[in-house]
């Protein structure tokens, strides 16, 4: 854990300091594949699409640390995905942000169930 915490301290530019620590958002998802995804047994190329559509945010957009997406490995829901903000501006900037809302699009026919949460953590 300390690790960690030194690696995101270091790379800090745009975390809110609170007091010793810093504000981050953890931004979570779950879903599961389309009944069609399903049929067709594409869930691993299903997969693979997700993750390449996720990597076009990395890096590309404002306040946006991290995002990843994959299997589920605690079952419930096939995926999850999980991204890093540098605060609540940078989540509400995500959501409207036209790379997401073009990922959003590229998930339509392979997701459904969406549940979502958003986790304010210092570090």
């Amino acid at each position: 854990m300390g690790l960690l915490v030194c690696y995101y301290r270091s790379h800090a530019k745009g975390l809110t300091r609170k007091g010793r620590f810093y504000i981050m958002i953890r931004h979570i998802l779950f879903w599961n594949y389309t009944d069609t995804v399903k049929k067709q047994h594409r869930e691993a190329e299903a997969l693979q699409f997700l993750q390449d559509s996720v990597a076009t945010m990395n890096g590309h957009i404002d306040g946006l640390l991290k995002a990843e997406i994959g299997t589920n490995l605690a079952g419930g829901y096939d995926l999850v995905f999980y991204a890093e903000l540098e605060d609540t501006d940078a989540l509400n900037a995500f959501r409207d942000h036209p790379l997401h809302a073009a990922h959003r699009e590229r998930c339509k026919d392979i997701v459904t169930d969406r549940l979502c949460g958003d986790l304010i953590t210092t570090i």
